[in-house]
């Protein structure tokens, strides 16, 4: 199971979009997708110990884990968490923005992607004989 280091990227556009694959749809182009995998995937590394690395295979319980936190991050970062209002004068013109609260998308993203690597080994905290 862990015999050599994976040195591509987990998944791919094709596997998310497609119909055999994630079926994914909120994120339109693949340009983004990859963005958001190259932005996810440290997060998945350590929610997993770095074990995804040494799988030999990865399965499409760890893809899917990576579209639904890409997806999620995607949502959070592009559709509004970035920046909220929060205080608003209407005479001079006067806002006050609330920047993301980077803790919370972290948390949001590592929930979407841990509810497909519940039962897989992966997020064990301890320690495998075959782990170096």
């Amino acid at each position: 199971m862990f015999l050599k280091a994976v040195t591509s990227p987990y998944v791919d556009f094709d596997y998310y979009s497609s119909a055999d694959g994630y079926m994914g749809d909120e994120i339109q182009d693949e340009q983004t997708f990859k963005r958001m995998v190259k932005r996810v995937t440290p997060i998945l590394d350590e929610i997993t110990f770095n074990r995804v690395k040494k799988l030999e295979v990865i399965p499409d319980c760890v893809k899917d884990a990576l579209c639904a936190m890409c997806e999620t991050y995607a949502g959070l970062m592009v559709h509004g968490e970035e920046r909220k209002i929060t205080a608003e004068d209407n005479d001079g013109f006067k806002q006050t923005f609330k920047e993301y609260d980077e803790v919370a998308i972290r948390a949001q993203t590592v929930g979407a992607g841990k509810v497909y690597l519940v039962n897989t080994g992966l997020l064990y905290k301890g320690v495998y004989q075959d782990d170096n």
